[in-house]
């Protein structure tokens, strides 16, 4: 068998076992996610901890149009019979909100309607003709259809907003009907959006948008199964997300899925062997003792470098970590901040690794 490649910077599941690359096997995630009464999971971890790669490897695993037999092979969830049973059975609904950017509202608001319209193309040609989706769910899908494909010239921002919130919802009603199965809904950097507005000023002019979207995707929708989303920033259950506060809701204080996000001890000492290289002389002895346990993944030279300064610590509504990704309180890695800390921020910083930018402090809160 050829040596595995490393790869750096690649979070696309399949891609990285169809290259050959060298895996780090978190596929029990799916079975934790199974077990998980929770409808909805929120995760949140730093940059760099493998969220994209994890739900691409479940996108992968579940989905129903694909087949994914081979690049699961020799995997360690294709040890749960329970959870083979399921491969390859689930209609997906996977977006990621990665491309969500903009320094203004509409710019926001065309990326947003291109990654909901991704899903769309996903099932759209398939519905097309079939008796088994009802009328009315079909005119709505048609009508939001025609709204995501239009040409940006003749685009109407009014009529964005309004369809923007139930596209979701309509699209997995149609899903459901067309084949009897609830769907999953993965969303990647659900929270992409809301930096992106606050960073640029216009956070309350989509704030009502945004969270109707995710209120009316996964508040009390009958017809998917189970939704999960990553991201760096926690919600805000008492104030944009009142109407949607039923997520299960996973820090890297909490146990549930703290192996499944990062690097352990063993993986990376596994790592470092693999490619011929001393452990004991690459790690440092207190590596995981000052991390909490896990290391992040390589960090790509894609990956931006924040150069803004925001007025305050964190996004209003959303709590927990800063605007800028966490990457001031990362000491590879650290835990958040108490919210004492946050309120008044320490002289110091905690040193970051040499391949990051430090970036410039926030301002403490008056």
């Amino acid at each position: 068998m050829a040596r595995k490649k490393a790869k750096v910077g690649k979070d696309d599941y399949r891609k990285l076992i169809e290259s050959n690359s060298y895996y780090v096997d978190k596929t029990l995630l799916i079975e934790e996610f199974l077990d998980n009464d929770a409808e909805v999971t929120l995760i949140t971890r730093p940059i760099r901890f493998g969220k994209t790669l994890n739900m691409t490897m479940m996108r992968e695993f579940f989905d129903i149009t694909v087949d994914s037999k081979v690049i699961f092979k020799g995997t360690k969830i294709m040890d749960k019979p329970e959870c083979v049973k399921l491969m390859n059975k689930v209609p997906i609904v996977y977006l990621s909100f990665k491309s969500c950017n903009g320094n203004e509202k509409n710019v926001l608001l065309d990326n947003l309607k291109y990654v909901i319209r991704e899903g769309y193309d996903k099932y759209y040609n398939e519905f097309q003709n079939k008796e088994k989706i009802k009328k009315t769910t079909m005119r709505f899908l048609n009508e939001i259809y025609e709204m995501l494909t239009r040409k940006k010239i003749d685009t109407d921002y009014e009529e964005i907003e309004s369809y923007l919130p139930k596209s979701l919802f309509i699209l997995t009603q149609a899903i459901y009907e067309h084949y009897k199965i609830k769907p999953i809904v993965i969303i990647d950097e659900y929270d992409n959006p809301f930096i992106e507005a606050k960073v640029n000023g216009y956070y309350n002019e989509v704030n009502t948008t945004l969270s109707t979207l995710f209120c009316e995707t996964f508040k009390g929708n009958k017809y998917i199964d189970k939704g999960i989303m990553t991201g760096i920033q926690k919600i805000a259950q008492e104030s944009i997300f009142s109407k949607f506060n039923n997520p299960s809701i996973c820090t890297l204080t909490n146990p549930k899925y703290c192996d499944k996000f990062g690097l352990t001890k063993d993986e990376t000492k596994e790592y470092i062997e693999y490619f011929g290289f001393d452990p004991s002389q690459m790690l440092s002895p207190d590596l995981f003792t000052n991390s909490g346990g896990m290391v992040p993944f390589a960090q790509s030279e894609e990956d931006e470098q924040p150069s803004y300064e925001p007025e305050q610590e964190t996004i209003p509504d959303i709590v927990d970590y800063p605007v800028h990704k966490m990457e001031y309180i990362v000491d590879f890695i650290g835990a958040a901040p108490s919210p004492k800390s946050r309120k008044s921020p320490s002289k110091t910083r905690p040193s970051a690794p040499r391949y990051r930018t430090k970036p410039s402090r926030p301002k403490a809160r008056a």
